[in-house]
């Protein structure tokens, strides 16, 4: 089996990894990234109507701040996200999945002032009409060097599994940092975005149904099926030809040797040669003379034997 490796933050990533053995998959896991706190100010919160919150690190590292923001509504992507929002004291009004983007989408009458909590890397929101993004930058996602353990797993085949564009990126720069063969690895990838930022050259790639943590680890799982299922068909047939092989050769060495048409008249001619060969010598030798001398006595005594006459053998003594 192929191993699956996780290479987004803590705690995300052990969580990925035991849920992904769970699965009995042969997962591993190297964060790429470190999460530390921002210091930032926080606005007054009365001149925003709601939050944006896209990931759970902005709960974890904004520290007590959030406190001024108990109780306002909140609008969040995944469940893990929402989660946190609720422990934080929040009211999420929606979990949407795929972005913000797609979650500015279903914003309540009267959410008109939007403040972002976010990180260092983030991606542009297009707001609806007369809706406004305050952005409050309160963490950063720094990303790191591959430790050589992962160099040495993605020296064989395996799947490498992407929560966002800023880990597909960094992950296709260290693999041209560390001459990681690309056509060796499959990635399951969160959302087409997320894919697309990966680029080309890989063995293959591959999007979620759905932008879920749920979704993902169950594309990882399917990977792994089928490119078994297709190693095992690829060593079948690698069998069969064997054998195949194997019986033709066995065939080939029971059948005896066949001679070809040429070979049967030179064997003939051969022997029409020494047959005239043979008859020579013994023409030179004199054989042939006594052979028809004793032929023509012998005739002579059959005639003779014919008419009654006694053969010169049978004579009294």
């Amino acid at each position: 089996m192929k191993p699956v490796i996780f290479i987004r933050p803590q705690p995300g990533c052990d969580s990925s990894v035991a849920a992904a053995r769970k699965l009995g998959l042969d997962a591993h896991g190297f964060p790429l990234f470190t999460v530390s706190p921002k210091t930032w100010d926080a606005p007054d919160p009365e001149t925003f109507d709601a939050l944006l919150i896209g990931s759970a690190n902005a709960l974890r590292h904004c520290g007590k701040a959030l406190m001024a923001y108990r109780e306002k509504p909140a609008y969040t992507v995944g469940a893990t996200t929402a989660q946190a929002c609720r422990d934080g004291g929040l009211e999420v009004v929606v979990a949407g999945e795929g972005g913000l983007q797609t979650v500015l989408g279903q914003l309540e009458a009267g959410h008109a002032r939007l403040l972002r909590l976010c990180g260092t890397a983030r991606i542009a929101l297009d707001p609806p009409g007369g809706v406004t993004i305050d952005e409050c930058i309160v963490y950063s996602s720094d990303p790191v060097p591959a430790p050589d353990e992962l160099v040495r797993l993605l020296a064989q085949p395996a799947i490498v599994v992407l929560h966002s564009g800023e880990a597909a990126r960094h992950f296709q720069t260290l693999c041209s940092e560390r001459q990681i063969e690309k056509s060796l690895i499959s990635l399951a990838a969160i959302g087409p975005r997320v894919a697309d930022a990966a680029g080309d050259g890989w063995q293959e790639t591959r999007v979620a149904q759905h932008p879920t943590d749920t979704a993902l680890l169950a594309l990882a799982q399917q990977m792994c099926e089928d490119q078994s299922g297709s190693h095992q068909k690829e060593q079948t047939s690698r069998q069969g030809l064997m054998q195949d092989q194997t019986g033709f050769q066995a065939m080939a060495a029971a059948r005896p040797p066949r001679r070809s048409r040429r070979s049967q008249i030179g064997v003939v001619l051969l022997a029409f040669t020494l047959g005239a060969g043979l008859v020579a010598w013994s023409a030179w030798q004199g054989y042939l003379d006594r052979f028809f001398a004793d032929s023509s006595s012998l005739s002579q005594q059959e005639s003779q034997a014919a008419a009654g006459t006694p053969l010169a053998d049978d004579a009294p003594e």
